[in-house]
C-alpha cells in the first residue's frame, strides 16, 4: 500500500507489503477441556519509493506475531 488508511492526506515513502500468516490448533484433552495455540508469522516489506525523496530504506523483516496459548473449558451441568 501507499496510503495510510484513515488519514488520506499522508503518503508512505515507500511502497509497503504485509502479510500474516497464522497457525492455529486445538487438541481436546477431555470432554470438557480443549488447549488452543495461534501463531502468527508476520513478514512486512518496504519496496519502491512512492515519490523521489524517500527517507526509509528498502528492506524487509519477518518475526512472530503475538503468539497466543490457552485452555478453554465447559462449565455447564446437564439437567435432566
Amino acid at each position: 500500500y501507499k496510503e495510510l488508511f484513515g488519514n488520506r492526506d499522508y503518503r508512505t515513502d515507500r511502497e509497503i507489503t504485509d502479510n500474516t500468516l497464522q497457525l492455529y490448533a486445538e487438541f481436546g484433552i477431555s470432554d470438557k477441556t480443549t488447549l488452543f495455540t495461534n501463531i502468527p508469522f508476520k513478514m512486512v516489506k518496504s519496496g519502491n519509493p512512492t515519490f523521489n525523496t524517500a527517507i526509509t530504506s528498502e528492506g524487509s523483516e519477518s518475526s512472530l506475531g503475538n503468539v497466543q496459548l490457552g485452555v478453554k473449558q465447559i462449565f455447564t451441568i446437564k439437567i435432566g
